[in-house]
């Protein structure tokens, strides 16, 4: 049972995937492809690391351990360059967009350096989600405030744009304090670290229903 509500975030993923594909059959911006092509990725992410937890770790007579923390983390990559480049075509300002450009780099570059030579491979690499989480909440307030200083007025509950990045503020506020203390609380207070998994389980359910609400949307006008 415990694993079921564990892998119930995995429902609205899937529906978000598929809801997405309405960007390229409806030829949305491209900002909104990019965000599709992100989303199979993550899915892609989750698929291989259950099975590599649940299957693939134990093969052809071969033992490995089950930790699947690496695999998250390789993806990380991937993943947090695709999701700078929909705010890279969201946002209007050229400084804006060399900033996202430079992040694009640091972030791989520290990606690799803290997986190598800093946190372990098997542990959460705390560090690399921080600077994610940091780079994604500045990108959030931009494109909020790229929206305050629109002259022209538009109905934000029909702007994808803004359900994706609401899901993104709401996912990456709790990540920063779930980063910061879940090594820290798996060593000391098992009980207190899934108690605090569930929310943060929960808050990645409440997230991908917010992506799936920007596919709801109508086709947004190119800009």
């Amino acid at each position: 049972m415990a694993r079921l509500i564990q892998h119930l975030y995995l429902i609205p993923m899937l529906v978000c995937v598929v809801l997405s594909l309405k960007a390229f059959r409806l030829r949305w911006p491209p900002a909104f492809r990019i965000f599709s092509v992100l989303l199979f990725t993550a899915l892609l992410t989750e698929i291989i690391a259950n099975a590599w937890h649940y299957y693939l770790h134990n093969i052809n007579g071969w033992t490995y351990s089950d930790n699947n923390a690496w695999i998250y983390t390789i993806s990380l990559v991937p993943q947090y360059v695709l999701f700078m480049l929909v705010y890279y075509h969201e946002l209007h300002s050229k400084n804006i967009k060399k900033a996202i450009i430079g992040a694009c780099c640091l972030f791989t570059l520290f990606t690799i350096f803290n997986f190598c030579f800093w946190q372990k491979p098997d542990m959460i690499n705390s560090y690399t989600h921080i600077l994610a989480d940091c780079i994604m909440l500045l990108l959030v307030f931009a494109y909020f405030e790229q929206l305050r200083r629109e002259k022209t007025q538009v109905r934000l509950k029909e702007q994808p744009m803004v359900w994706i990045s609401l899901g993104v503020l709401a996912f990456h506020l709790l990540n920063i304090p779930f980063l910061l203390s879940i090594n820290y609380l798996n060593i000391n207070f098992k009980i207190v670290a899934t108690t605090f998994l569930y929310v943060y389980l929960s808050f990645i359910f409440m997230c991908y229903v917010l992506y799936s609400k920007a596919f709801l949307c109508q086709t947004p006008r190119l800009k």
